[in-house]
């Protein structure tokens, strides 16, 4: 059979195929695009007819939160015992699943399910289904797994780190397969990253409203794209917020407490989504800082006087440490700050 590339014209990125007898079905990311998730239908593989979305209702995903290049990201379609099954991550929201029992009808509501990491997968193996994503645990990348009950999104086990890829960096896309006497990952790395540092890619730690409750936010800003890693809710609105940021070679740990309250943990985060690396993993340093701005106030470009008013950050220690990371050394200082 001839046939030419793209044999999906147009705007389709991250593909999934699954096959059910003789048919293929294929669904694609859509970002903040409604309908979201497209579905194909084929035969032979190269010619291909979209026969619906899974996300055809607006009560199924609040679009209304999603930015440019947000939303609906990485879907995996799997079939089993007849019912087909979508997982994806949702920019902001976490990782959830979707079904149906007719595939040219409507799906479910999503159901959510607790893992981190983005790019999420299942497995069905005997009577179990297992679901993977890729994540940071213990300050690394890893792509973990655990048994859910895919109608709920519930985790029935502890999750198990099983693999951590050859430390190429962005171990992406997990995808997990019984063949015969053998598992198999199939997943994406890079072999050689080149991360430049700028002013658009950092982390932020900040006090927001939203839907009219207080929150504590860490941020990932990636250029255009913001990734919130870290939500909880404030019960005072009032009282002042101490941040700590320990940073080692494992990576920035963030703590925080309110004046009367126990602390507490808001993750560890990467070290290399901070850093510039290149071939070999020759790492060439990271130096962390903390400055403070009210995001709030910069964009309503309000007076000098109104920030004094609104805004206060006091720094209360900065220690410099030197660690050793292969051949090369890096800087790391620890902060302490707080947040009025």
């Amino acid at each position: 059979m001839k046939y030419q590339n793209p044999i999906i014209r147009g705007f389709h990125p991250d593909p999934s195929i699954c096959r059910v007898g003789s048919d293929y079905y294929l669904v694609t990311s859509t970002f903040e695009y409604f309908p979201g998730i497209a579905l194909f239908h084929s035969r032979d593989l190269v010619n291909w007819k979209q026969i619906g979305n899974c996300i055809t209702r607006p009560g199924q995903l609040d679009y209304a939160k999603f930015k440019d290049s947000g939303g609906v990201w990485a879907p995996t379609i799997r079939c089993y015992k007849g019912r087909f099954y979508v997982t994806a991550a949702i920019d902001g929201m976490g990782n959830m699943i979707m079904h149906t029992d007719d595939i040219n009808g409507e799906w479910s509501a999503p159901v959510w399910t607790d893992f981190g990491g983005i790019d999420p997968s299942i497995c069905f193996d005997g009577d179990e289904a297992y679901y993977c994503t890729n994540d940071f645990t213990n300050g690394h990348e890893a792509i973990v797994l655990a048994k859910i009950d895919p109608d709920t999104g519930v985790r029935k086990e502890e999750r198990r780190e099983i693999w951590n890829g050859t430390g190429g960096g962005w171990l992406e896309s997990p995808h997990v397969y019984h063949i015969g006497d053998y598992y198999y990952i199939l997943a994406a790395e890079v072999g050689m990253l080149l991360y430049l540092l700028s002013s658009n890619f950092y982390y932020r730690i900040c006090k927001r409203k939203q839907k009219g409750k207080t929150q504590l936010a860490v941020i990932r800003k990636l250029d255009d794209v913001e990734v919130t890693d870290y939500v909880k809710e404030l019960e005072s609105t009032e009282s002042p917020i101490t941040i700590y940021i320990n940073a080692s070679a494992a990576g920035y740990h963030i703590t925080w407490k309110t004046e009367d309250e126990a602390l507490e943990d808001a993750g560890t985060y990467s070290l290399r989504f901070l850093c510039t690396e290149i071939e070999n993993r020759c790492f060439t340093g990271t130096i962390i800082g903390i400055y403070a701005a009210d995001h709030t106030i910069i964009q309503r470009k309000t007076s000098e006087q109104d920030k004094k008013q609104n805004l206060q950050y006091d720094i209360k220690k900065q220690e410099t440490l030197k660690t050793q990371r292969s051949s090369s050394s890096m800087t790391i200082t620890n902060f302490e700050a707080s947040v009025c």
